[in-house]
């Protein structure tokens, strides 16, 4: 029998990180993996000879008894013994933490894995939580159609904020003041009244943040966010600059989020709405996995012996080891997202005069998610509307923030858009 680790879903823009817990498991572990997810590519054929193509919705106990199933008969056929379960995204929550606990592994809360892939499911328990006064409930409703979402315009008389209930990465999320905003915007929300749209009370006043790591070791990133109709993240700093109170706070909120959305100490990236003035918290949604992009490896940059990827493993296949606690931090390091000017396409990228500024001690990296012949706009309606991001490092908060600025000016003088 060959140990195996097994992957439960993931977004292929992070095979990067498949790669890294291929070779950590194997290091650590002496330990294969195996991709369970939901269409199989050749890329993913190419890391791994263990692959499983398997729908990872989640509807009823019924379904997780036949994924868990058919997951149990490819074990069997190719004697493979499970020795650790990774959920590595949102949909691959439920399937992952369900079958671990068939299988005796660690694993999250079962009965409340739900909650990190619908978002109204989470808004409910949240609701019957008892938690502390600062900690703030928003108004939230589920529709399923446009005349609903005109009565609840009509009637509230605040800022509302539709979402789908189970999309991630930005998708179909809007600010709506007025009826003519909903009107503006029905095209983008037909597409998700069949699975339910979350309307909540839009939180305006506060900063946004998130609550990222693993098996007790967490920090604060500092987020920033689109205006308009769209919220869509447009910069990250770890850790997040705030006095103490605050950033206690936070971790304080984060770990509450946590419990309510079953954390038994898996990864975790809870986003939560800071009012400094008021110290009142409010979450935006509890993720039970790893941050986007590369959120863990920023932090292991600003805290230089902080490994998620290892800590995560190691709690996952039940393996104890000594953890290093973030407490003072060496670099902050902020993240850019790079949005395009005007619209248009891009003509050309001049790669060369990028990898001259990729020299620069202080920059980590640019990186352009479109390519030449790609069409771009000025206007950010998703995550995937920008035309790349890049990382710096700093000493102090003040040098990144100038630092941030004046290499957007530069990475965007490398990108000719007509």
């Amino acid at each position: 029998m060959k140990d195996i680790v097994i992957i439960f879903g993931y977004n292929n823009t992070r095979l990067y990180d498949v790669e890294r817990l291929r070779n950590l498991c194997k290091r650590s572990l002496n330990a294969e993996i195996l991709l369970c997810k939901e269409k199989i590519a050749k890329q993913d054929s190419d890391l791994t000879p263990y692959t499983l193509q398997i729908d990872l919705e989640f509807k009823n106990k019924e379904i997780i008894e036949r994924q868990m199933l058919e997951i149990n008969r490819y074990l069997s056929k190719n004697f493979l013994n499970p020795v650790a379960c990774l959920p590595f995204s949102d949909k691959g929550i439920p399937l992952g933490s369900h079958f671990a606990k068939q299988r005796g592994l660690v694993h999250d809360d079962c009965d409340l894995s739900f909650a990190c892939i619908d978002k109204y499911t989470f808004r409910q328990l949240e609701a019957k939580a008892k938690t502390p006064e600062w900690y703030k409930k928003p108004f939230f409703k589920k529709i399923y159609s446009f005349g609903e979402a005109i009565k609840i315009i009509t009637d509230k008389n605040f800022p509302l904020f539709f979402k789908p209930t189970t999309e991630g990465n930005s998708r179909g999320c809007i600010e709506i003041q007025s009826l003519d905003d909903l009107i503006k915007n029905k095209e983008i929300l037909d597409n998700y009244f069949d699975q339910g749209v979350i309307v909540e009370e839009c939180i305006k006043g506060f900063d946004e943040y998130s609550f990222d790591g693993v098996n007790g070791c967490y920090i604060i990133t500092d987020k920033k966010t689109s205006n308009g109709y769209y919220r869509v993240e447009t910069q990250h700093i770890i850790p997040a600059p705030l006095n103490p109170g605050h950033y206690s706070r936070l971790i304080e909120a984060g770990k509450i989020v946590a419990e309510i959305s079953g954390s038994l100490n898996g990864a975790v990236h809870n986003e939560l709405f800071l009012n400094k003035e008021t110290g009142e918290v409010y979450c935006v949604e509890p993720n039970r996995r790893p941050g986007g992009l590369k959120i863990w490896d920023w932090i292991k940059i600003a805290f230089p012996g902080v490994d998620n990827w290892h800590s995560w493993v190691s709690w996952a296949a039940n393996k104890k080891r000594n953890y290093i606690y973030p407490i003072n931090n060496k670099y902050y390091v902020g993240c850019r997202m790079l949005k395009s000017p005007i619209d248009g396409m891009i003509s050309t990228i001049n790669r060369e005069a990028k990898n001259l500024l990729e020299d620069n001690e202080h920059i980590i990296e640019i990186v352009f998610s479109k390519n030449e012949g790609h069409a771009v706009t000025s206007t950010l309606k998703d995550n995937s509307d920008f035309i790349g991001y890049f990382v710096c490092r700093a000493k102090t908060i003040n040098d990144l923030n100038i630092l941030l600025s004046k290499v957007e000016q530069e990475a965007l003088k490398l990108v000719e858009i007509k």
